[in-house]
């Protein structure tokens, strides 16, 4: 299993290593510690030297099998000592060490393995390429790869294909280096082992990671408990991060969680949860949704999405310029071109995804693809692949998306991308993200390159990109006379055209505002946001404008009172902001403001309650800047219930989902 998909760093046995970075243990209390595991490890290095070469060989291979690639090393490097001259033994030698990414150790021995292997019938040379590769030595990673492909007699002919890609990208790439600046975050974030998938949600960096004082890695069979990957957040304050914290929000902590991700609006959460052997570790995504201030319904998404035995990761929920919802995810599953492939399923109307689909050939190779972000404002799929030319292991790509069809995908340039590996892209706003790698300089348990640290970047670089924007309705007909206004993140407005598939040069890259507005539709805004480093790409906005429909129930989302209150909570203001929004973009529409209660209590008494809330919603609209003669508050207690609920048990009494169906806030156009 490839060590990045999952962070969960390969298992150490008979060589344990314990982190003083963090000291959080009292010197006794390490020192024991310490005492116990040398002992471990002494009683399993103390077997080795009664072993013959063919032994140690057998037990190696068999320990590498299973992802115990340090005992498998341990294993072969004894059994070194007795013979090296087997071009087998050294070649493992070279992997187990390329597996683990401490690519001067493999270098060493894949030279050797090379230089031993006369009739090239291993792939052995290939690999000595891979290791000068990773280590940035492109001049003489190009020699070897392609002495490999003028002489290599071996079986496994994809090597050729990848041979000759890895060539490709060995070569000066046209970029300049200063697109971007990057910064490694500090060490009270980043730990000793891999830190994955960072996002953020209400102020806070949240991302995977094992924290642990002691840094043990054992067999499963030891008695010693795994420690397992957990979510964590920390606080950013004026530029400044706060210590990580556990994230408590899902009940889901003795688990292993690897990955994460929000919807736009951040009411949903979806993320991996791991479980099962190093080597046959088996992904599913899940959901969670951010209700009455609290994340809940945690839940694993059904089979159209997750596959049976198989990984499914790196989740995350974007919506396309023309208007779906589709998440992206990586997984290994049948049906891919090899290695783990980048898949999307489209939430329908009702919720519930369709079938996955594979992103198709021009995305995903015979390698890796993994850690797959979309730019809601640009419409770009950001992606980690190994397969397609890179300056060596997994590099960042991107590849504009319209009408379900990739353009030709780009790497991003140096220093984002290095010669080492680069997942986890995220970008957020004002040119600014986050992203993962393990080129030296990471806070590292096992070698300057094991592990997988957490980088924020901020875009520098300046471009004058074009800007094509088009209008349609909800059935996809081009609205011919929309008045389109463009404006910068200043708010001052650029332009003012009318008309459709309207082409302007914009002064910079950087952040925008485009508003839509036609007789007989809601007015709408879109913002989006130019990258430097696609300047050649013409960036496109397509709005898809709803039509007004008079005296039509609008529900407003995330509406919640206390039972038996009438006062607003701190979440109804923050979803009754996209009323006020509305209304603002909107200044000649009038409201009505329907509340309904559920059927429990008198009905007098919740004709009066939803009168109340409905009077408290206006007033908050007032408050917040809408003219009165625009609003008129109506409640209607139990009068309009959506579904009933007598004939369901568990609502008899109790607050159910049926009830919360029939407790709402709506509103109406009534002028």
């Amino acid at each position: 299993m490839p060590y990045y998909l999952f962070g969960i760093f390969e298992k150490i046995v008979g060589v344990v290593s314990i982190t003083f970075a963090k000291m959080f243990l009292k010197r006794k209390e390490i020192l024991a510690i310490f005492l116990l595991l040398c002992s471990i490890a002494s009683q399993a290095a103390d077997s080795l030297p009664g072993m013959n070469f063919k032994s140690l060989l057998r037990v190696g291979n068999k320990e590498f099998k299973k992802g115990y690639y340090y005992d498998a090393l341990s294993y072969y490097e004894e059994a070194v000592k007795r013979d090296s001259s087997k071009t087998e033994l050294l070649f493992q030698l070279g992997i187990a060490n390329q597996k683990i990414r401490n690519y001067k150790e493999a270098l060493k021995w894949f030279t050797k393995s090379a230089n031993s292997d006369a009739g090239c019938l291993t792939a052995s040379l290939y690999y000595e390429a891979l290791a000068l590769k990773n280590l940035g030595n492109y001049p003489k990673a190009t020699e070897k790869y392609k002495q490999f492909l003028s002489c290599y007699k071996g079986k496994e002919t994809m090597l050729k294909d990848w041979a000759t890609t890895d060539i490709f990208g060995c070569l000066e790439r046209k970029t300049t280096d200063d697109t971007f600046n990057i910064i490694q975050l500090p060490s009270y974030i980043n730990s000793g082992y891999s830190d994955l998938s960072p996002t953020v949600w209400k102020g806070n960096l949240l991302f995977a990671s094992i924290r642990s004082d002691t840094l043990v890695y054992l067999k499963s069979d030891t008695g010693y408990k795994q420690p397992v990957m957990q979510f964590f957040k920390a606080k950013k304050d004026s530029n400044i991060f706060e210590r990580p914290q556990l994230f408590t929000d899902l009940n889901l902590n003795d688990h292993n969680l690897t990955s994460l991700s929000f919807n736009s609006k951040y009411k949903e959460l979806y993320f991996s949860l791991c479980y099962g052997e190093l080597q046959e570790q088996i992904c599913a995504i899940w959901q969670a949704k951010y209700e009455e201030g609290k994340w809940s319904s945690e839940h694993e998404l059904g089979e159209k999405v997750n596959f049976g035995l198989h990984a499914s990761t790196h989740p995350i929920l974007a919506e396309t310029a023309d208007g779906r919802d589709l998440l992206w995810f990586s997984s290994n599953r049948p049906g891919g071109f090899g290695g783990y492939d980048i898949w999307y399923a489209e939430r329908q109307k009702d919720g519930k995804f369709s079938a996955a689909k594979n992103a198709g050939k021009i995305i995903n190779t015979s390698r890796d693809e993994i850690s797959p972000f979309f730019d809601e404002m640009t419409g770009t799929l950001f992606f980690s692949s190994s397969g397609l030319p890179s300056l060596g292991g997994l590099d960042v790509f991107y590849a504009r998306f319209s009408d379900a069809k990739f353009a030709e995908p780009k790497p991003l340039p140096k220093p984002l991308n290095s010669s080492y590996d680069e997942s986890f892209f995220r970008f957020f706003e004002n040119g600014k993200g986050y992203f993962v790698s393990n080129r030296p300089g990471v806070f590292s348990v096992k070698g300057e390159t094991c592990c997988d640290d957490i980088f924020e970047f901020e875009i520098s670089k300046s471009i004058k990109p074009w800007l094509r924007i088009s209008a349609a309705d909800s059935n996809g007909n081009k609205i011919a006379n929309a008045l389109i206004i463009v404006r910068n993140q200043a708010d001052s407005t650029l332009f003012t055209l009318r008309g459709n598939g309207l082409l302007k040069q914009l002064p910079q890259n950087g952040t925008y505002h485009v508003s839509f507005s036609s007789d007989g539709f809601f007015n709408t805004e879109k913002q989006f946001n130019i990258q430097a480093f696609s300047s050649e790409d013409t960036a496109e906005v397509a709005a898809i404008l709803q039509a007004v429909e008079r005296n039509k129930a609008y529900r407003i989302a995330d509406i919640y009172f206390d039972f038996n209150s009438f006062e607003l909570n701190e979440e109804t203001k923050e979803a009754l902001q996209e009323v006020v929004t509305l209304l603002k973009k909107n200044p000649s529409l009038k409201i009505e403001i329907a509340s309904h209660t559920d059927s429990r209590g008198e009905e007098d008494y919740n004709l009066s309650l939803s009168q109340k809330r409905a009077e408290n919603v206006v007033q908050f609209l007032i408050e917040n800047g809408i003219n009165e003669s625009r609003l008129t508050a109506k409640g209607y207690g139990e009068s309009v219930l959506l579904q009933d609920c007598s004939a369901i048990k568990d609502c008899a009494e109790d607050d159910c989902d049926c009830h919360r169906t029939n407790r709402r806030t709506e509103f109406k156009i009534v002028e």
